[in-house]
């Protein structure tokens, strides 16, 4: 591992090499050890290190090996974890089908995580989800039209990460929704151009913010409303 860490850290672009043989090596020991999680994370890593040199196919293979391990034994949980981290890293890519492969992978660990009733899992996924949507990690190269799409998509999966957290229903709930409503917001202001809508969930999280008396979360919402009104001239709830 720490010879690993010293090739992957590395600026040499020859090191790569060694650095994905370390972590050859290191699962061959896990696999002795029959240590499950030690190589479930070595192929992230593997696979991680693949994208990384622009090797996608191989990148593939090292995740689909990652997966294998929690398919066989039935660990759905851990199956969707592996599945968004394996999201996580094409998240990270620069080219729109590394990106759609996040998409996939995170949709797919969201349906796990549904079906397992993981709540808090679902609803970081669908903020990853949206998150990608919302900030576009690739330079748009198609028509006005579709990235409006792109951009409601990111909506969409906001919409569904509130209604995972309202439907808990504890206490700590109303502050978590409160803050996607934000986010909501800033996804109609900054990409689509809808101040109007902007406001109506500023105003939303605001009046969540005041019924659980969180002074700081209310005075940020209230500056972000008085600076979209000035902008739009809108009117906006007393």
């Amino acid at each position: 591992k720490a010879l690993y860490d010293f090739y992957a850290s590395s600026s040499d672009p020859e090191h790569k090499s060694k650095a994905v043989a370390a972590l050859v090596l290191m699962n061959d020991l896990y696999r002795a050890l029959e240590n499950v999680r030690g190589q479930s994370d070595t192929y992230l890593k593997l696979g991680a290190l693949h994208e990384n040199l622009q090797a996608r196919d191989k990148a593939e293979m090292a995740f689909e090996e990652a997966l294998k391990l929690y398919r066989n034994s039935g660990d759905k949980k851990t199956e969707a974890d592996v599945l968004g981290e394996i999201g996580r890293i094409y998240a990270k890519s620069r080219d729109k089908e590394g990106v759609e492969l996040a998409v996939q992978r995170l949709n797919q660990a969201a349906n796990i995580y549904s079906e397992t009733k993981s709540t808090e899992a679902l609803a970081a996924t669908y903020n990853k989800l949206a998150e990608i949507h919302s900030q576009s990690p690739w330079p748009l190269k198609f028509s006005s039209d579709e990235a409006t799409q792109w951009y409601l998509k990111a909506i969409e999966y906001y919409e569904k990460e509130a209604d995972t957290y309202r439907g808990k229903g504890s206490k700590s709930e109303p502050l978590k929704v409160a803050r996607v409503l934000r986010y909501i917001a800033s996804v109609y202001r900054d990409r689509l151009d809808d101040k109007v809508k902007a406001l109506e969930y500023l105003n939303q999280s605001l009046k969540l913010y005041e019924d659980v008396k969180n002074l700081s979360g209310a005075r940020a919402v209230k500056v972000e409303i008085a600076n979209l009104a000035k902008q739009s001239g809108a009117q906006t709830k007393p």
